[in-house]
């Protein structure tokens, strides 16, 4: 089971998505490294999870519009306000990995976002980008239909899916991405499967990974919400066993490890036998897991 630092963080407390958050992982053996990426009109793409850098940096406004010349000021703001720690692309982090030769797998995970237009100019940047590194890089998304079209563009590089915007449990109402409906069996979902008269829970869950899967069979690696996992595992669905029936590999988000849980409220996940787990406390992880 390989252990993934969530936004290249390896503590709580260090910055998401930082340059410097790879070199720290490197140095504490932390070899599968995970990053948001959002694209930016230019045919680069920022180091950044949301939509807009409001509230988290010293600028506002949608990613997607942001200058080349905004971006070279561009810090994340600190608990006071200001900060010195600049927000980067992709392309510098892609010279950093050429030269980090020890990481094993970049997670690249690419957001959408209502503000972009998600052209093929995108994905084929995106794919000019890792280009140097691409072996080592492996591209997730929430959007299959991005996942199937870079599997069109380039039938090589390695794809990740995530499917929480067609099932999930425990959104938030203010929560702007689908599902926006819940199910008798109270899964978020959206999808007409989901509204039919299933005698059990079992039975929805079982058609709807069958029907999933069939949509991103390209991307052989899924990324799993624990709490899906949990609540499905409850109904008596393992998601993790089918997965591996068809030959997906399974990382399951985002599992932070703390004095208080000291990893054990994740035991149940654990046995089910995930091939990865991303974690904000990847170090604490590795360090757990070594001692088991």
């Amino acid at each position: 089971m390989q252990i993934v630092s969530h936004a290249a963080r390896t503590k709580l407390s260090s910055l998401p998505n930082t340059l410097a958050g790879l070199q720290e992982c490197v140095e504490k053996g932390l070899y599968y490294i995970e990053y948001d990426i959002s694209p930016l009109s230019y045919g680069d793409f920022l180091l950044f999870h949301n939509e807009k850098l409001d509230s988290t940096t010293n600028l506002t406004g949608p990613v997607f519009l942001l200058t080349r010349a905004d971006q070279q000021k561009l810090c994340y703001l600190n608990k006071k306000g200001n900060g010195k720690t600049r927000v980067a692309h992709l392309s510098q982090l892609i010279e950093l990995l050429n030269n980090e030769l020890l990481i094993k797998e970049l997670q690249l995970d690419l957001k959408t976002h209502a503000s972009v237009p998600f052209t093929d100019e995108i994905l084929i940047n995106l794919l000019r980008i890792i280009a140097p590194v691409k072996k080592r890089v492996r591209i997730s998304s929430c959007a299959d239909w991005a996942i199937r079209r870079l599997h069109e563009l380039d039938g090589e590089v390695k794809l990740g899916f995530d499917p929480q915007f067609f099932i999930d449990v425990g959104r938030s109402d203010a929560d702007p991405y689908p599902p926006f409906r819940q199910n008798r069996f109270t899964y978020q979902d959206d999808h007409p499967i989901a509204s039919y008269n299933w005698q059990s829970s079992y039975e929805y869950l079982t058609a709807r990974a069958a029907s999933l899967w069939s949509q991103v069979q390209v991307a052989d690696l899924w990324y799993l919400r624990y709490t899906l996992l949990e609540k499905s595992a409850a109904d008596g669905f393992n998601w993790i066993e089918f997965l591996h029936s068809r030959g997906t590999e399974v990382c399951v988000w985002t599992l932070n490890f703390t004095e208080k849980n000291n990893g054990k409220i994740f035991s149940p996940i654990l046995e089910m036998q995930p091939d990865r787990i991303s974690s904000d406390t990847p170090d604490s992880w590795k360090s757990y897991l070594e001692a088991r």
